[in-house]
Parts: C-alpha cells; sequence; structure tokens
C-alpha cells in the first residue's frame, strides 16, 4: 500500500486487486531513480512506478520465494534470495551477475555505496564487489544470519547470529573486532546510535553494547521476544 503520511489516505496499491497467490514478506526497497523494489513469496522481485503504483518490470529467474528486503545502490537492485542466490539487477531489471552462498540468504545485505556485506544462513558474512559480484572476502560468524548487519563511520560492521552473539567485523578485510554474547539468537539486525549498539534475542533481551569495545552496557529483560 502506499499512503499519504499526513492523513494516511490510500493513493494506490499492489496488486490493485487482491491476489491470494501473491504475498509480501519483507519491505520494498526504494532506488535513487524513483523505482520501488519488491519481492514475492512467488519467487519474483517487481519493480514499481511510486507515483501510481504501475509495475515497472518484474524478475522471474530466481528459484524460491523472497523473503529479505532488496538493497540498492543508486538506481542498482540487488535481491537475496532463499534459492542461495543474490541477483543484481540493473534499473530495466537486467541481471547483471549473480552471487552464491551455500545456503539460503534470508537478509537485507549491507553496503557502503561500493560493496555488499551478505549475511548468510550459512554462517558466512560475504563481502561482494557491488560492480561485478566478485568476492572480496568471507568470515565464518559461527551462527546463522537472518537479520541485516548495520555498517557505521568507522568502518565496523555489526551482525547479530543464531549463536547468541553480536559480532563486530572489519569491513575492510572480515577480522573479526570483538564479539559480545547474548542469552539466545540474535534474529532482527542490530542498530547502532551515539556509539552504542542495541540488539535484541529470542528470549526478550535488549543489550546495549559499547560500539568500539564490545563492552555490555546494559540489558534489560522484556516479557516477549526481539525480532
Amino acid at each position: 500500500y502506499a499512503l499519504q503520511a499526513e492523513n494516511g489516505v490510500e493513493r494506490w496499491r499492489f496488486p490493485a486487486e487482491r491476489d491470494n497467490a501473491l504475498t509480501f514478506y519483507s519491505a520494498p526497497q526504494l532506488t535513487e531513480d524513483g523505482q520501488l523494489a519488491a519481492g514475492g513469496y512467488n519467487n519474483v522481485l517487481y519493480s514499481l512506478n511510486t507515483a501510481n503504483g504501475s509495475l515497472n518490470w518484474s524478475f522471474d529467474v530466481a528459484g524460491n520465494r523472497y523473503v529479505a528486503s532488496p538493497q540498492s545502490i543508486g538506481s542498482s537492485v540487488y535481491a537475496p534470495n532463499t534459492d542461495r542466490s543474490l541477483y543484481a539487477l540493473n534499473s530495466a531489471g537486467e541481471l547483471q551477475w549473480t552471487f552464491g552462498s551455500a545456503e539460503a540468504l534470508w537478509a537485507q545485505p549491507a553496503t557502503d555505496g561500493e560493496t555488499l556485506f551478505v549475511p548468510s544462513m550459512d554462517h558466512i558474512l560475504y563481502a561482494v564487489d557491488a560492480a561485478n559480484g566478485n568476492l572480496l572476502w568471507e568470515q565464518d560468524l559461527g551462527g546463522t544470519m537472518v537479520g541485516r548487519p548495520v555498517l557505521d563511520d568507522s568502518g565496523l560492521l555489526y551482525v547479530g547470529t543464531f549463536g547468541a552473539e553480536v559480532v563486530a567485523v572489519n569491513s575492510s578485510n572480515g577480522r573479526v573486532a570483538w564479539r559480545s554474547a547474548t542469552n539466545d539468537w540474535v534474529w532482527g539486525g542490530p542498530t547502532i546510535a551515539d556509539g552504542v549498539v542495541y540488539a535484541a534475542d529470542l528470549s526478550g533481551s535488549l543489550f546495549a553494547f559499547d560500539a568500539e569495545s564490545g563492552n555490555e552496557l546494559w540489558r534489560l529483560e522484556a516479557d516477549g521476544a526481539g525480532t
């Protein structure tokens, strides 16, 4: 749905008529040239016109459903799929390259504008050249990753894992800077503000870690799982 932010009035919806065969799990991604990219559970990636919701193009090559949101750099779209592939498309929806992992991709990649940092269910964080899909480095973090990493201005990536950890990784070479334990799986991606990394786990704990050292600053025991 596209809604007017000031009053909630609907501008358009896609598809215009209900289609029980088409569902969307993750948030769409807006590109710099104004396309809205959204991956469906029907294995199709769509590009929509943000003015009226009309279809710009669709990409139906993927072998499985889209769980993660696509990422974009400029007018290019990078779509991780559960068929173990990251698809790179140009502004017309034409395939430019494909990068393969050992297991499904459930998380939106992070990016610095030149490199894509791709978390995988195979425990590996991949750094991929956005221009050509070449692997720059890879790091086994010891746990499945299904949440988007967050990148700070110092070049550190922060990612939560099913190994019950938040891990800080140097974005230039993949070396681990620190690891901090949580009580349970970290499903959602961490966030960072004012030098503090925040992450929630499935046991219901919210953690605050010092972004530079990984030291735990505090934790809150909530009543529900963090995702």
